[in-house]
């Protein structure tokens, strides 16, 4: 799996469980999604940037990290 992979898995269970109102595991999940986000390189010899999180999810970022600041 790419860090975008890991990044929507968890930050979706993030944002759900948020909305369920279970915020200590949604900012379990969501720390999870932000080290997904953080990673610079893919692990791909020839291909480092490919399934990085890009500049696309940037307002989930926010959420997430309102989240884990909670």
């Amino acid at each position: 799996m790419f860090p975008v992979d890991y990044f929507i898995w968890n930050a979706t269970c993030a944002i759900l469980l948020q909305n369920e109102g279970n915020i200590s595991e949604a900012r379990q999940y969501a720390k999870v999604a932000l080290e997904a986000a953080a990673q610079e390189k893919s692990g791909f010899r020839y291909h480092p940037t490919v399934g990085l999180v890009g500049d696309k999810y940037e307002q989930t970022k926010k959420s997430l990290v309102g989240l884990t600041n909670a």
